[in-house]
């Protein structure tokens, strides 16, 4: 039994050499209110946009 202190394989309390700790909601957050917040003239700006943050959301939650 553990006491919840030793690190597990990926805990991400103590990423691999190499590696960066996630970002924090925050940053995440600002960064994404960042991207919406372009006005758009086209279809294809939209969708570039909504590509944009949904890549975003995605790299946050893996």
């Amino acid at each position: 039994m553990t006491d919840g202190s030793a690190p597990i394989p990926r805990d991400p309390r103590n990423p691999r050499p190499g590696e960066t700790a996630p970002p924090v909601p925050e940053a995440i957050e600002a960064r994404l209110q960042e991207i919406l917040s372009r006005h758009p003239v086209t279809l294809a700006e939209e969708a570039g946009i909504l590509e944009e943050a949904h890549r975003l959301l995605h790299d946050a939650l893996a």
